[in-house]
């Protein structure tokens, strides 16, 4: 029960952390693992030292656990919005903002990191290409100099809408609201019960004639 009051308390931490004059919008995106992306940052490589049975027992168990979940991370990103005169005191504003959910995040044993526009470039890549993760290929230069396009690295060729569902390359997709959330729900449904794509809280005002 003390851990249940200590979680609770650093919950409420974070939620006084978020900023009162700006948009917040929580998003969790549930992607497929990219192998090379496992092999790279994930798995541990054989040092020829006598450790690298170890090392394999662990790589096993990281990719069972994986295939428990279908191959599939989840990721949940933070996005804070705020108008600001100039960019001096918008960078000013979210460094403040960002220290804040850091120090919060940190007691609830967690970490955030900021995303830069690569990152965050590649999130879209993956949402709408995926199974593509490797063949991201993105270079400002480029595209400053017309060389290159967002919509041709990033976007869908080509997206079709039918009644309740739209068709994006081999996917299909359809978009679901909560209509009714209930007042008492449990803190925890936001974060662990989604199984998910993608979780985006919608304006009330988007909601009206659906």
């Amino acid at each position: 029960r003390g851990e249940q009051v200590e979680r609770f308390l650093s919950d409420g931490g974070l939620l006084k952390a978020l900023p009162t004059d700006a948009t917040v919008k929580i998003t969790l995106n549930n992607r497929p693992v990219d192998e090379a992306e496992l092999a790279r940052k994930g798995l541990m490589k054989n040092r020829s030292d006598g450790l690298d049975h170890y090392r394999g027992e662990y790589n096993t168990m990281l990719r069972e656990k994986l295939a428990l979940a279908n191959f599939m991370t989840r990721e949940r990103y933070i996005t804070v919005s705020s108008l600001r005169r100039n960019t001096d005191e918008a960078g000013t504003y979210f460094d403040r903002v960002g220290g804040d959910l850091a120090v919060c995040f940190e007691k609830l044993d967690s970490k955030i990191t900021p995303l830069t526009n690569r990152e965050r470039l590649h999130i879209l890549y993956d949402f709408f290409r995926p199974g593509r993760q490797a063949g991201f290929q993105f270079d400002p230069q480029d595209e400053a100099t017309g060389a290159g396009g967002f919509l041709d690295s990033i976007a869908p060729k080509a997206m079709r809408f039918r009644g309740d569902y739209f068709h994006m390359g081999g996917q299909f997709g359809r978009v679901l609201y909560l209509q009714e959330y209930a007042s008492l729900n449990n803190h925890r449904f936001s974060f662990t019960s989604s199984r998910f794509h993608s979780i985006s809280p919608v304006p009330p005002s988007g909601c009206v004639g659906r």
